[in-house]
Protein backbone atom coordinates (compact mmCIF):
# COMPACT_ATOMS: atom_id res chain seq x y z
CA UNK A 1 0.00 0.00 0.00
CA UNK A 2 1.18 3.64 -1.13
CA UNK A 3 1.93 6.11 1.68
CA UNK A 4 2.59 10.14 1.40
CA UNK A 5 5.01 12.28 3.80
CA UNK A 6 4.76 15.55 2.29
CA UNK A 7 5.47 15.50 -1.52
CA UNK A 8 7.10 12.12 -0.95
CA UNK A 9 5.41 8.92 -2.34
CA UNK A 10 6.12 5.84 -1.27
CA UNK A 11 5.14 2.93 -3.04
CA UNK A 12 6.26 -1.67 -2.63
CA UNK A 13 7.31 -2.52 -5.72
CA UNK A 14 4.74 -4.23 -8.12
CA UNK A 15 1.63 -2.47 -6.32
CA UNK A 16 -1.46 -0.96 -7.36
CA UNK A 17 -2.63 2.34 -5.85
CA UNK A 18 -4.82 5.31 -6.59
CA UNK A 19 -3.07 7.99 -6.06
CA UNK A 20 -4.78 11.72 -5.46
CA UNK A 21 -3.51 15.14 -6.17
CA UNK A 22 -5.72 17.72 -4.73
CA UNK A 23 -5.36 20.90 -6.63
CA UNK A 24 -5.49 24.80 -5.76
CA UNK A 25 -6.01 27.85 -7.44
CA UNK A 26 -2.70 30.05 -6.45
CA UNK A 27 -3.89 32.78 -6.83
CA UNK A 28 -7.38 32.07 -4.15
CA UNK A 29 -6.36 29.40 -2.80
CA UNK A 30 -9.80 27.61 -3.91
CA UNK A 31 -10.67 24.53 -4.93
CA UNK A 32 -9.13 24.40 -9.15
CA UNK A 33 -11.44 22.15 -11.37
CA UNK A 34 -9.58 20.67 -13.99
CA UNK A 35 -11.91 22.65 -18.01
CA UNK A 36 -12.60 20.47 -20.63
CA UNK A 37 -9.60 19.34 -22.61
CA UNK A 38 -7.15 19.54 -19.61
CA UNK A 39 -5.02 17.08 -18.45
CA UNK A 40 -2.44 16.48 -15.25
CA UNK A 41 0.81 14.39 -16.07
CA UNK A 42 2.50 12.15 -13.49
CA UNK A 43 6.16 11.62 -14.53
CA UNK A 44 8.38 9.19 -12.87
CA UNK A 45 11.86 8.87 -13.59
CA UNK A 46 15.32 8.34 -12.28
CA UNK A 47 16.81 11.54 -12.53
CA UNK A 48 16.23 15.02 -14.56
CA UNK A 49 16.48 14.74 -18.05
CA UNK A 50 15.72 10.73 -18.50
CA UNK A 51 12.70 8.97 -19.80
CA UNK A 52 9.49 8.55 -17.52
CA UNK A 53 9.73 4.82 -16.67
CA UNK A 54 6.24 5.74 -15.52
CA UNK A 55 3.70 8.17 -16.76
CA UNK A 56 0.36 8.69 -16.52
CA UNK A 57 -2.31 11.29 -17.76
CA UNK A 58 -5.80 12.40 -15.89
CA UNK A 59 -8.49 14.58 -16.77
CA UNK A 60 -11.73 16.06 -15.96
CA UNK A 61 -13.53 12.37 -15.28
CA UNK A 62 -10.54 11.54 -12.60
CA UNK A 63 -11.54 14.23 -10.67
CA UNK A 64 -13.80 13.87 -7.66
CA UNK A 65 -16.23 16.61 -6.55
CA UNK A 66 -14.06 17.90 -3.98
CA UNK A 67 -11.60 18.57 -6.92
CA UNK A 68 -8.79 15.78 -6.34
CA UNK A 69 -7.22 14.23 -9.51
CA UNK A 70 -6.64 10.47 -9.07
CA UNK A 71 -3.45 8.35 -10.77
CA UNK A 72 -4.58 4.72 -11.09
CA UNK A 73 -1.23 2.81 -10.48
CA UNK A 74 -1.74 -1.19 -11.68
CA UNK A 75 0.90 -3.30 -10.40
CA UNK A 76 2.99 -3.17 -14.10
CA UNK A 77 3.35 0.52 -13.72
CA UNK A 78 5.37 0.11 -10.22
CA UNK A 79 7.08 -3.15 -11.57
CA UNK A 80 10.38 -0.81 -11.17
CA UNK A 81 13.89 -0.95 -9.77
CA UNK A 82 13.41 -0.33 -5.55
CA UNK A 83 14.83 3.01 -5.12
CA UNK A 84 14.39 6.23 -5.00
CA UNK A 85 12.72 8.44 -8.16
CA UNK A 86 12.12 12.18 -8.89
CA UNK A 87 8.46 12.66 -10.32
CA UNK A 88 6.59 16.22 -11.54
CA UNK A 89 3.02 16.86 -11.85
CA UNK A 90 2.47 19.04 -14.79
CA UNK A 91 -0.74 20.76 -15.87
CA UNK A 92 -1.65 20.97 -20.07
CA UNK A 93 -4.30 22.79 -21.91
CA UNK A 94 -6.33 21.50 -24.11
CA UNK A 95 -4.03 22.04 -26.89
CA UNK A 96 -1.42 20.30 -25.40
CA UNK A 97 0.96 22.68 -24.44
CA UNK A 98 2.32 22.70 -20.95
CA UNK A 99 0.64 25.04 -18.67
CA UNK A 100 2.16 24.76 -15.47
CA UNK A 101 4.74 22.29 -13.39
CA UNK A 102 2.31 21.91 -10.17
CA UNK A 103 4.94 19.81 -8.31
CA UNK A 104 8.57 18.32 -9.25
CA UNK A 105 10.28 21.29 -8.00
CA UNK A 106 14.45 20.14 -7.86
CA UNK A 107 15.13 18.05 -4.72
CA UNK A 108 11.34 18.44 -3.74
CA UNK A 109 9.35 15.90 -5.01
CA UNK A 110 10.65 11.92 -4.21
CA UNK A 111 8.68 8.76 -5.38
CA UNK A 112 10.31 5.79 -3.54
CA UNK A 113 9.97 2.37 -4.17
CA UNK A 114 10.58 -0.23 -1.94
Amino acid sequence: MFRTDGADIIIPRGDSALIPFALESADSGETYFLEEGQTLELAVFPVRGAEPVIRKTAGAAEQTEEGSVIFSLAPEDTDIGVGRYLYTLRLFSADGTEADTLAGGVGKARFTVS
